[in-house]
C-alpha cells in the first residue's frame, strides 16, 4: 500500500488519493472479517446493531493506529483527527445544515427506490436490522445509527483521511480531497440506491469541514442528518412521507445555512497542536 510522501526523518507524511483509497477499502474488509468471526461465534451477528456497530469501530480503530504509525508517527491522534474547538456558530449551523438534508435525502431515496425497487431479501435483511418493538431496541438504533458511527465515520472520512489527504501542497488539495472523501465515504457505506443523496450530503461534510478547520461541525451535521432520519423509528411510528415541496424547500434552506457557515471565518489555529489548513 502506498504509504504516500515526506520526509525520511519521521515526520508527517502526504497520503495519496490512491493509498487513501485502499485504506478505506481495508476498513471495510476488517469490517467483514470482525462480523464473520462474530457470526461464527453466535449465529445471527450479522444482523444484529450492536455487533455490526462494535465491528465497524474495531476496523476503524485498526486502520487509524497504522495510519498513526506509518504517516505522523510523532502526531496527536487529536491533531490528525482534526478534534479542535470550532467556533460555536459552525458547531450550531453544523447541526441545523445536517438536519435540513435529511428530507430532500429521504424524498430522493424514495425515488431512487421506486427506480430501482429493493428485493424481497433485501427488504427482509433491513427490517430485521431496524426492528424496533420496546423503547430499549428504539434508544440502542438512535445511538447506534444516530450517533455512534455517524461520529466514527466522521471520524475516518473528514478526520484522519482528510487531514492526511490535505497535506499534499498543490493548489488543487482541497477540492480534491473534498471529493475524494465524499466519494470513498459513499462507495463504501451507500447503497446503489442511496448514492445521489450520501454523496450530496458528503460534498457538504467536506465543506463544512474546511470552512471550521474541524471535524466537529461534519460530525455535528452527520449526526443531526441521521437523527433526523431516523426519528420516525425513535418514536415507534410508520416512516415520514415526504413531499417534494418539503424536500425542496428544506435543501434549499440547508444551502442557505451553509453559505452562511462558509461566511463565518474560522477559529485561530493554535500553533502548539494544529496543523497548516
Amino acid at each position: 500500500m502506498n504509504v504516500g510522501e515526506g520526509p525520511e526523518d519521521g515526520g508527517p507524511r502526504s497520503l495519496s488519493f490512491l493509498g487513501a483509497a485502499g485504506w478505506a477499502l481495508l476498513v471495510e474488509v476488517l469490517f467483514l472479517l470482525v462480523v464473520q468471526v462474530a457470526e461464527s461465534f453466535r449465529q445471527g451477528a450479522m444482523a444484529d446493531i450492536v455487533t455490526l456497530t462494535a465491528g465497524r469501530l474495531v476496523a476503524f480503530g485498526l486502520v487509524l493506529f497504522a495510519i498513526l504509525r506509518l504517516y505522523t508517527p510523532e502526531s496527536s491522534i487529536r491533531t490528525v483527527l482534526a478534534v479542535r474547538a470550532p467556533r460555536a456558530l459552525h458547531a450550531v449551523l453544523g447541526v441545523l445544515v445536517g438536519a435540513a438534508l435529511a428530507p430532500g435525502a429521504s424524498w430522493l431515496n424514495d425515488v431512487m427506490a421506486r427506480r430501482f425497487p429493493p428485493s424481497a431479501e433485501e427488504l427482509a435483511a433491513l427490517e430485521q436490522l431496524l426492528a424496533a418493538e420496546t423503547i430499549g431496541k428504539r434508544i440502542i438504533l438512535v445511538v447506534t445509527l444516530g450517533v455512534v458511527l455517524p461520529v466514527a465515520d466522521e471520524l475516518f472520512f473528514r478526520g484522519v483521511l482528510f487531514t492526511q489527504l490535505e497535506r499534499r501542497r498543490t493548489s488543487d488539495a482541497v477540492l480534491l480531497t473534498v471529493a475524494a472523501t465524499a466519494i470513498f465515504d459513499t462507495l463504501l457505506l451507500a447503497s446503489m440506491r442511496g448514492i445521489p443523496a450520501m454523496l450530496a450530503m458528503a460534498v457538504v461534510l467536506g465543506v463544512l469541514r474546511v470552512r471550521a478547520r474541524s471535524v466537529l461541525p461534519a460530525a455535528a451535521a452527520r449526526v443531526a442528518f441521521f437523527c433526523v432520519s431516523l426519528s420516525s423509528i425513535a418514536l415507534g411510528r410508520p416512516e415520514w412521507e415526504v413531499s417534494w415541496r418539503l424536500a425542496l424547500g428544506s435543501t434549499a434552506l440547508a444551502a442557505v445555512l451553509l453559505a452562511l457557515s462558509v461566511r463565518v471565518r474560522p477559529r485561530a489555529a493554535d500553533p502548539m497542536t494544529d496543523t497548516a489548513p
